[in-house]
C-alpha cells in the first residue's frame, strides 16, 4: 500500500494544489441567488426538518423553487445532503462551497484513477485529470452550489466503473456489490445516472476475461441494477406525479449535443445562463470535425478505452435531451461527458511520444485554468453573477429581469430603470419589470415616470398585492386620494386571501 501511495503521490498532490490554487477563493463567495439562496436560505426552516430529510425519496423537494421547477427534478441524495449539512452548519454559503470543492477534488482524483486503470501512463493521466479539474465547465461545479449533484454523480459513476473493473480483473464478488451500490447512488443523485446502463455493459464487454462464473455473476449484477432502476423509476414517478420526458422535448433539444461538444473542446462563448441566439456555432462545427478525425485515427483501437470513452461521453450527453427549455445549454452538464472525452484522448496518446502527449495535456490544462480563473469572479455573488448572465446572453429574458431585481434588492435604484427597460424589450408583458422600474423611479423622487409604470404593473398583474399597494402610496403622494384609497382597498383584499 505504501508503495502504491508513493507511486501516485505526485499526481494526487498536483491535483490538490491545482484545485486549491484555482478554486480556493470560492470559499469567500456568496450565494448567487439562482436556486442556492432560495433552497438553502429562504426555505432553510423546511429543509432541516427531520421529516423532510427522511421523505426526500418520495417528495419533489425542488417544488419549493417555483412552478417551473415543480415536477421536473428528482434528486433525493442531493437534497438529503443539503439538509444534513444545513442542520450541522446552518445556511452558510462558505460551508456549502467547501463541500462542493471537496467533492470536485474527489471526483478529479477518481477520474485520474480511472485513466490509470484503463492504461494511461501516470504523467498523461495526471495531465488529463488536471484538464478535468480545471476545465471551465468544471468551474460551475466548484463555484455554483446547485451543481453539487454533478460531482456527486461523477463520484458514484466513476466508482461504479472502477468497482466493475476490480471484479473483472480480480474476480472479487464484493466489487460487484459495490458496483451496483454506486449505480444506485448515481441514480438517486441525478437522473443521468441511468446512463450507466449503457456504460457498464460496454466496459464489461471490453474487459471480460471469460473466467469461469464471470458471465453468470455479471448477469446477476445486471439483474440487480435493473431492479434498482425499477424501484428508482417508481419512486420518481410517485414524487413528481409523472415522468416529464417526451419525444417533442428531446427533438427540440437535439441540437444541444453539438453545442456541448463545442464547449468541451473550445470553451468560448460561455455564459452562466446560455441562450441559443448568443451561442457561437463555430466551436460545435470545429469540435465535430476534430472528433471525426480523431475517431478515424483511432478506428483500430475502438474496442478498448477509446471506444469506451466515446460510449461514456455519448451516454452522459443524451440525458440533456430531456431538460426543460429554461435550462438550455447549462454547462455543468459537460462535467461527466468530459471524462469520456479525456478517456478517448488517452487512447490516442500511443500515436505520439509519451512525453509529448503528457506535455500537451499539461499545456491544455494550463490554458483551461486561465479561462476558468477569469470566469470565477462571475460567481462571487448575485450581482456579478446576473450581470455576467445578462452580458453574455443578452437575449435571455431570465438574465435581464434578474439583474434588474438584484439591483433593486441591493438598493441600487439608479441602475434599475435601464436594466428593467432591457428586460421589457425582451418581454413587454412583464408586470414585475414595470413594478421594479416604477418603484425605482419613485425611490429617486421621479413620481411622474413612476405612475405610468405602476399603473401598467397592475394592468398586467392584477392579482399582485404589492403592485397595488405601491400604486396606492404613489397616488397618495400625488394627491390622488380617491384613486389611492381604491388601490389600497384592492391591495388589502388580495393580501387577505388565503395563501395556496
Amino acid at each position: 500500500m505504501s508503495a502504491l501511495l508513493r507511486r501516485h503521490a505526485g499526481a494526487i498532490a498536483a491535483l490538490a494544489i491545482a484545485i486549491a490554487a484555482l478554486y480556493g477563493r470560492v470559499l469567500g463567495y456568496d450565494f448567487v441567488q439562482y436556486d442556492d439562496h432560495e433552497l438553502l436560505a429562504l426555505h432553510y426552516g423546511d429543509l432541516v426538518k427531520v421529516e423532510h430529510v427522511a421523505s426526500v425519496f418520495w417528495r419533489d423537494a425542488f417544488a419549493v423553487l417555483g412552478p417551473e421547477a415543480r415536477g421536473v427534478f428528482y434528486r433525493p441524495l442531493l437534497v438529503a445532503d443539503y439538509a444534513l449539512e444545513a442542520r450541522i452548519a446552518g445556511p452558510s454559503p462558505a460551508v456549502f462551497h467547501a463541500t462542493n470543492l471537496a467533492l470536485h477534488a474527489i471526483a478529479s482524483a477518481l477520474a485520474y484513477t480511472l485513466f490509470v486503470a484503463l492504461g494511461a501512463a501516470i504523467p498523461l493521466a495526471t495531465g488529463l485529470a488536471l484538464i478535468f479539474a480545471c476545465h471551465p465547465a468544471s468551474a460551475l461545479v466548484a463555484a455554483w452550489i446547485p451543481c453539487r449533484n454533478e460531482s456527486m454523480l461523477a463520484i458514484a459513476c466513476i466508482g461504479s466503473a472502477l468497482a466493475l473493473l476490480a471484479f473483472v480483473r480480480g474476480g472479487r464478488r464484493t466489487a460487484l456489490v459495490l458496483c451496483v451500490a454506486c449505480y444506485a447512488a448515481a441514480l438517486f443523485s441525478k437522473e443521468s445516472g441511468v446512463a450507466l446502463l449503457a456504460v457498464l455493459p460496454a466496459l464489461a464487454a471490453f474487459e471480460r476475461t471469460g473466467r469461469a462464473g464471470e458471465t453468470r455473476a455479471l448477469g446477476h449484477a445486471g439483474c440487480a441494477a435493473l431492479a434498482v432502476t425499477l424501484v428508482w423509476a417508481a419512486l420518481r414517478h410517485a414524487a413528481l406525479g409523472g415522468s416529464p420526458i417526451g419525444v417533442a422535448r428531446a427533438l427540440a433539444n437535439l441540437w444541444e449535443l453539438p453545442v456541448y461538444l463545442g464547449k468541451a473542446l473550445f470553451p468560448v462563448g460561455l455564459a452562466p445562463i446560455p441562450h441559443p441566439a448568443d451561442t457561437p456555432w463555430w466551436p460545435s462545427v470545429a469540435a465535430i470535425a476534430v472528433l471525426a478525425l480523431a475517431i478515424y485515427a483511432a478506428r483500430a483501437r475502438l474496442r478498448g478505452p477509446a471506444g469506451l470513452g466515446l460510449v461514456w461521453c455519448a451516454a452522459f450527453l443524451v440525458p440533456s435531451l430531456s431538460v426543460p427549455a429554461q435550462t438550455w445549454g447549462l454547462e455543468h452538464r459537460l462535467y461527466l461527458p468530459l471524462v469520456g472525452l479525456l478517456l478517448f484522448a488517452s487512447a490516442l496518446a500511443p500515436r505520439a511520444p509519451a512525453s509529448l502527449a503528457s506535455a500537451l495535456a499539461f499545456a491544455a490544462a494550463l490554458g483551461f485554468a486561465i479561462v476558468t480563473a477569469r470566469r470565477l469572479p462571475d460567481f462571487a455573488g448575485p450581482i456579478p453573477y446576473w450581470e455576467s448572465a445578462a452580458r453574455h446572453a443578452p437575449h435571455s429574458t431570465l438574465a435581464a429581469s434578474r439583474v434588474a431585481w438584484r439591483y433593486y434588492q441591493a438598493g441600487r435604484f439608479a441602475d434599475v430603470p435601464e436594466a428593467a427597460t432591457r428586460a421589457l424589450a425582451l418581454d413587454p408583458a412583464s408586470g414585475e419589470m414595470y413594478l421594479a422600474r416604477g418603484i425605482a423611479y419613485a425611490k429617486r423622487g421621479d413620481l411622474v415616470r413612476a405612475e405610468p409604470d405602476l399603473r401598467r404593473a397592475v394592468e398586467l398583474a392584477p392579482e399582485n398585492a404589492d403592485a397595488w399597494s405601491n400604486l396606492a402610496r404613489l397616488q397618495a403622494l400625488l394627491g390622488q386620494s380617491a384613486q389611492g384609497a381604491e388601490s389600497q382597498r384592492r391591495a388589502s383584499e388580495l393580501e387577505a386571501r388565503p395563501k395556496t
